[in-house]
């Protein structure tokens, strides 16, 4: 299940859903008149076209065959992964790489960038697609200037090409051939421009339950799919991976006791507890409730005089978090798809509408989150926000408990690539146009 994100801290881009819908409504009648495959789930063997070959080197060609639970509605979140692109992408090294663009550059405050895009990709259609995703650019004017596509920002972000490799346009490796309450067929997307794909073609088949689902799995009817579980099935491997999401406890820097910075650095620390009596306000949801008993279990037994308060999700969502009513809160961190911290940390985001509910004000954090920024590799963002963690932590902001982790389980017979930045558990197929059957 996706984390409940309670606390709205982050900018999030629409569902794909709408623009797969409306692609079927245009094309459908025919797609369906031309296409000769049934479709037919559980039960039912598909024909894979393996290649002959188990080397370490990607070949081309094979069918994939994915499994959700559900119904159409998931079917078109599946699809949809597999049918959008981004301006950038992330290649098997976690290295930002251009995928629709020729050419970009940035002004030196970072807050105007041009892109000249690939001659086969019409410039018209990424602004009109990029001026829909209101959620995604915020306050920025997306306009066009000698033949370049230009994002003109209020605030600067050096982020933006890393957001700009979210899957959001359809140049995707596949396209969608048939479409069913139980099934779908996605097939090569033979558009110019469009993402390549080791793979030819990827089958979508629906179960009611994650126990028919699992018994797909059992039986080989699949090749694989999004799955929490500890253990795969023999045939397969579990692929365990990390999401852009956070579990941690915020210090009201602006409130005692944790004003005085020693006192949230021994209760960050977990050695000697001092004794000032501070409440910790947690959601009563779970898994939040949960993490919160525990939590408040050891600190007790260390000798800590802690009270749990706990409160509704739109309590904290609305009243608490915004007027910063809180001594300890524990949330969640959501640095969403680009891993950017500045809007959770930065010092300028302390007031509300800003995010920094511990009200850090640190140059050692400042520079933490300059380096970040700075950094377009995606797998040294994810390092870099560990060291920014530790900081936190040592300067008694904050205590991360742990990032959110999501698996998928997939076919021995196919070459997977872990996703690079997830947002949610169903983002487990974001670098698949890097896999290949083995």
């Amino acid at each position: 299940m996706p984390l409940n994100r309670w606390l709205a801290l982050k900018r999030r881009v629409t569902s794909y859903r709408e623009s797969v819908k409306n692609y079927l409504g245009e094309h459908e009648k025919g797609l369906l008149a031309l296409l000769s495959v049934v479709i037919v789930i559980s039960g039912t063997f598909w024909f894979r076209q393996y290649a002959g070959n188990n080397s370490n080197t990607p070949s081309q060609g094979g069918t994939f065959v994915d499994g959700v639970v559900g119904d159409r509605q998931q079917i078109e979140d599946e699809a949809a992964h597999l049918t959008k692109a981004g301006l950038f992408r992330f290649d098997q090294n976690g290295n930002l790489t251009k995928q629709l663009v020729k050419d970009w550059s940035a002004s030196t405050d970072q807050t105007v960038f041009h892109l000249t895009l690939l001659p086969q990709v019409p410039l018209g259609e990424i602004q009109n697609s990029l001026n829909l995703e209101a959620n995604l650019l915020g306050d920025a004017a997306v306009t066009t200037e000698n033949n370049q596509l230009v994002i003109t920002l209020q605030n600067a972000d050096p982020s933006l090409p890393l957001l700009l490799a979210e899957p959001l346009f359809d140049f995707g490796p596949f396209k969608v051939s048939k479409l069913t309450n139980q099934s779908a067929v996605l097939v090569r997307n033979t558009r110019s421009g469009a993402a390549n794909s080791y793979i030819n073609r990827v089958i979508i088949n629906a179960y009611p339950t994650a126990k028919a689902l699992q018994a797909a799995l059992n039986n080989h009817k699949i090749d694989g799919a999004h799955l929490e579980t500890t253990t795969a099935p023999r045939g397969y491997q579990l692929h365990p991976f990390g999401l852009s999401l956070y579990y941690a406890v915020f210090f009201n820097l602006n409130r005692a006791p944790f004003r005085d910075q020693s006192f949230g650095q021994k209760i960050a620390a977990g050695g000697s507890i001092p004794t000032q009596p501070f409440t910790l306000t947690a959601p009563s949801s779970e898994p939040y409730q949960s993490m919160a008993k525990d939590l408040v279990g050891k600190w007790q037994a260390a000798g800590a005089k802690v009270t749990l308060e706990l409160k509704s999700e739109s309590d904290i969502k609305d009243q608490i978090a915004p007027a910063r009513n809180f001594q300890a809160l524990l949330g969640g961190l959501d640095y969403s798809y680009e891993l950017d911290p500045f809007y959770l940390w930065d010092q300028s985001q302390v007031r509300p509408p800003g995010n920094n509910l511990s009200g850090v004000k640190s140059d050692a954090v400042e520079t933490a989150i300059n380096q970040i920024r700075a950094q377009t590799n995606i797998a040294g963002r994810k390092g870099q926000i560990e060291t920014l963690h530790q900081t936190l932590q040592n300067q008694g902001v904050a205590v991360i408990l742990g990032e959110q982790k999501a698996s998928y389980v997939v076919s021995n017979a196919i070459r997977s690539v872990d996703p690079w930045v997830a947002d949610s558990p169903t983002d487990w197929l974001q670098a698949f146009a890097l896999w290949s059957v083995k």
